[in-house]
């Protein structure tokens, strides 16, 4: 059984699995990105869950979700942003805390968005660390470096296919991270990730590529 399911944004790579995970095992939510695009996409989305009887309900910045010890802030989307890639800029963001873990998950949010989250991160008690950032889609090279800079979390994770045709990681990306005291762990070369303890006591265990 899973609590929920979310749905950050409607592009394929981001979506694609749902069928498979519906019939593979019970969800009980299915959270979903509130900005409908690409239509296609979200109108599968609506008819693949409601083959399994599930109304995909949308979240907005602001909602706090609990499950068990996993609580989750979402801080994005809070308005629509029209610049660049829509589906990506308005993707879901996160700020997910469990056993005093904090990761910060972006998504595939570029720069209007990402700096927008910066903004309202630099709201936030300065001790409220984030141990982990999710790099935000795929590590490309549109991210907004001045958050890169000031998060400063001790790992970096970049989900990215190997020998993608994107060119993911980007390089720029790469060498804002490590100008940044990232310790940077990537799923092409590292394979799965586990992220233990937290703070001063942060661990990580790997298997694979």
């Amino acid at each position: 059984m899973l609590d929920a399911v979310i749905l950050t944004h409607y592009h394929a790579d981001h979506v694609d699995g749902l069928r498979g995970v519906l019939e593979s095992v019970d969800v009980r939510t299915l959270l979903v990105d509130p900005v409908p695009l690409p239509d296609d996409r979200y109108r599968e989305v609506v008819e693949v869950a409601a083959d399994r009887g599930i109304v995909p309900a949308p979240i907005y910045a602001g909602d706090h979700l609990v499950y068990g010890d996993v609580q989750a802030e979402v801080l994005w989307p809070r308005r629509r942003i029209e610049e660049d890639s829509v589906p990506n800029n308005n993707s879901i963001v996160l700020l997910v805390t469990v056993a005093g873990l904090r990761v910060l998950m972006l998504a595939d949010v570029e720069v209007p968005s990402a700096h927008q989250v910066l903004l309202e991160l630099r709201q936030r008690p300065i001790d409220e660390v984030v141990d982990v950032l999710k790099v935000a889609h795929h590590g490309s090279a549109k991210q907004d470096q001045t958050l890169l800079s000031e998060l400063r979390a001790p790992l970096a994770l970049i989900s990215v296919g190997r020998d993608n045709s994107y060119g993911h990681p980007a390089p720029s990306t790469l060498k804002a991270l490590a100008r940044g005291g990232y310790r940077v762990l990537r799923s092409d070369q590292d394979g799965d990730v586990a992220v233990l303890g937290s703070g001063a006591s942060l661990e990580v265990a790997r298997r694979g590529p």
